[in-house]
């Protein structure tokens, strides 16, 4: 049973907490003092309050609003403080209508009309006024697990917020829906495929069906991401006048605000902002996670296409050097005194249990390298390539993505096509996959950070001369200083053998616990291949994609691999001289200590525990799922029920692999290549032919010459004859 208590200073409230409000489109040209709000406040146990500070990230000076809930009915108080103390009743003139609210055992919901809420007037008080004409402005919030001293009152004492804190938000105001033109399709202009989604799956297919001979329209809704495909993200306007007029880009990733969780929506997707690790596939990911088509022998040729392409390295620089070695030196000391074996991991991608290594990356020649600029390069140089209605269409979106695009089709589980009212029924979304991260710390007195974000915006001569003229020096590399990477395999009492990695960077903890200079590392393990948790991500009806199942936790065992692992990780590292481990702390049990961390994913922080590698949610298999199985795509990577639309990308993917996933997801694109183009090209057919409605089975209903046999249309009077039996029955 998770018992985690959030204190006062964390960013996190105990069963979450949600603010947003709305302004007229003439607010950023005319000033208004209203807002609509919404306010969602968490009642774990049944008690809480919950609010809003405006125009302050703290108590002081800003009109308060506190929010509880009282025998099904929320009441609210404007407040006012100068100081940590009691805040007092405010006396302006700010108003509260409520517009809609709702109370049920763990939340309260609140939608109000708030007049006068930037014009502060408080008798005694300093003029603190907002203006909307800013277009931002700061805000806190706060949160308790216990209720108002009398909840019944319109004006009670409040407890100190144990559950949450004042947080500095500085928020731009949107007053409009984003206006987002489309490209007009020319007239009488038709492709033969159609790929949506430029990335580490989209790129690839699209150039191996425009190298056949295919006409090919590649789509991206996100911007480009790099100076070669006209990247805008000029570093001499922004952070780093030494890299202006070379045509690099520095890019921080792009995220859309139509899910809830990162991806790199942009052109390359994951691989042009993720950090680059290029893993040749263990032949076992094939083996354990995918169907027969599908296993480690029938990839040998996909996995030869990729690599003669992008073959990866160890050593970016082109003077073969590796720079900044002092975590790798110290750590990989300590795994080879305990018996871990070094190995140059793309020679030998079986070798995943007790063996060590220096990171591989996408790079070349000193840059970032991968899809974008090998299979892109080469298909936009043909003039039946379009980057930018239509044939068979290759969906690959990510893991949201493609979800999202199915489901807005029709093709989804019910409950989803209530939500979009359409009409084949697959298990889209479901078996939503991640590697579960866990994040040890340690510290030696050897470890040396080199300031990676000072660095980059004022570099010292020798690290940018080296760079810019011969590709040499750190900046070569994967900043945090990656490195090595190790691997461990857990058989659990379950007989199923999990795969563990562990990724190693030169910082602190990203909650903030441990600065990231210093003597840092932080150790991330991924529970990868063989992880048997799974989630779900669902479509809303605003049609925001959010994951509503988190996908590391629902198999005990999952959970008791990771123990196993880290305490094995922890009594060898404390062997190791000057070597102090801060987390898990040495007065916690491992197992305590993931216990907590689980429960803190659990209940308040999911995001604490994901690896951003999503996959899964269209699993490719020969079990249908519109009778029960759980499959959305078959062997060809063709959607269930349709004639003429494919998925390729990690939504494919039936589990976790060992490493990182970006190589194997262009790998699969290139063995979907192989399967698509032996297919027979559909042939055109008679108005209505290829609609077979809820029982179509996905076979063509073409008309073929010289024909034994004859299939009726049930939904439609058409004939149509056809030489192959199965679509006759």
């Amino acid at each position: 049973m998770c018992n985690t208590k959030v204190g006062w200073g964390s960013p996190d409230s105990l069963g979450g907490y949600t603010f947003g409000l709305a302004l007229p489109p003439s607010a950023t040209t005319t000033n208004f003092p209203d807002y609509l709000g919404l306010l969602v406040g968490s009642r774990p146990g049944g008690s809480g309050w919950s609010g809003i500070v405006h125009g302050t990230g703290g108590i002081n000076n800003g009109l308060m609003i506190v929010a509880w809930a009282d025998s099904g009915t929320v009441k609210t108080s404007f407040r006012w403080s100068q100081g940590w103390q009691q805040p007092t009743s405010y006396t302006g003139d700010a108003t509260l209508t409520p517009l809609y609210e709702n109370v049920n055992a763990t939340h309260f919901t609140l939608v109000y009309h708030c007049r006068n809420c930037w014009n502060f007037n408080q008798p005694g008080g300093p003029s603190n006024n907002l203006s909307t004409l800013a277009s931002q402005f700061p805000q806190g919030w706060a949160a308790s697990i216990t209720d108002v001293t009398a909840p019944a009152d319109a004006n009670p004492d409040i407890q100190e917020h144990g559950s949450g804190m004042d947080v500095p938000t500085s928020t731009p105001i949107m007053t409009s829906t984003p206006v987002i033109t489309g490209i007009p399709v020319p007239p009488g202009t038709t492709y033969d495929y159609v790929v949506t989604g430029a990335g580490a799956g989209g790129i690839p297919i699209a150039d191996r069906l425009s190298e056949a001979g295919y006409s090919v329209l590649l789509i991206e809704k996100g911007p480009p991401s790099s100076g070669r495909w006209g990247g805008v993200n000029d570093p001499s306007i922004d952070q780093a006048p030494w890299l202006a007029r070379t045509n690099l880009t520095w890019v921080d990733g792009v995220y859309f605000l139509d899910m809830d969780q990162r991806a790199g929506c942009t052109l390359g997707g994951g691989t042009a902002v993720n950090a680059g690790l290029w893993w040749s596939p263990n032949p076992s990911d094939w083996d354990v996670n995918f169907p027969t088509g599908w296993k480690s022998a029938d990839m040998v040729t996909a996995i030869k296409k990729v690599f003669d392409l992008i073959r990866g390295t160890n050593h970016p620089s082109t003077d073969s050097q590796i720079y900044i070695s002092s975590g790798y030196d110290t750590l990989s000391n300590g795994l080879a005194a305990a018996g871990y074996k070094k190995v140059v991991a793309n020679n030998v991608p079986d070798q995943k249990n007790w063996t060590y290594a220096h990171t591989p990356y996408m790079y070349s020649h000193g840059e970032r390298g991968g899809p974008m600029a090998t299979y892109l390069v080469t298909a936009n140089a043909r003039p039946k390539f379009k980057l930018w209605i239509t044939g068979r269409v290759i969906v690959s979106a990510g893991a949201f993505g493609t979800a999202k695009l199915l489901m807005r089709s029709g093709i989804g589980p019910q409950d989803q096509l209530q939500v979009v009212a359409a009409s084949i029924n697959l298990p889209v979304g479901y078996n939503l996959d991640d590697h579960l991260n866990t994040d040890m710390i340690i510290g030696h007195p050897n470890i040396t950070y080199y300031h990676w974000e000072t660095t980059f915006d004022t570099p010292n001569k020798t690290d940018s001369n080296g760079y810019l003229k011969s590709r040499i020096g750190p900046f070569t590399q994967a900043a945090p200083n990656i490195g090595p990477m190790f691997w461990e395999e857990i058989k659990g009492p379950d007989g199923v053998v999990r795969q563990l990695q562990y990724t190693a960077c030169v910082e602190g903890d990203a909650r903030g616990n441990y600065g990231v200079e210093g003597c840092y590392m932080t150790l991330s393990q991924y529970l990868g291949r063989g992880q048997l948790s799974r989630g779900r991500t669902t479509i809303k009806p605003d049609l925001f994609m959010a994951v509503t199942t988190v996908p590391w936790t629902s198999n005990p065992i999952d959970i008791t691999a990771v123990i196993a692992s880290i305490q094995n990780l922890v009594n060898i590292l404390s062997k190791v001289k000057s070597m102090t481990i801060l987390e898990p702390p040495a007065n916690q049990n491992v197992a305590d200590w993931v216990n907590a961390l689980t429960c803190y994913a659990e209940i308040i922080r999911p995001e604490s525990r994901r690896a951003n590698h999503w996959l899964g949610t269209a699993k490719i298999g020969t079990d249908d799922g519109r009778s029960g199985g759980t499959a959305v795509v078959d062997l060809n990577t063709k959607v269930y029920g349709t004639d003429n639309i494919f998925v390729v990308d990690a939504s494919i993917f039936p589990g976790m692999p060992s490493t990182n996933p970006s190589a194997l997801i262009v790998t699969a694109a290139e063995q979907a290549a192989i399967k698509i183009l032996a297919l027979k090209a559909p042939a055109a057919n008679v108005k209505y032919a290829q609609c077979g409605g809820t029982g179509f089975t996905g076979l063509s209903y073409s008309c073929v010459t010289g024909s034994t046999c004859q299939y009726q249309n049930p939904f439609y009077s058409q004939v149509c004859t056809s030489s192959t039996p199965a679509l006759c029955g």
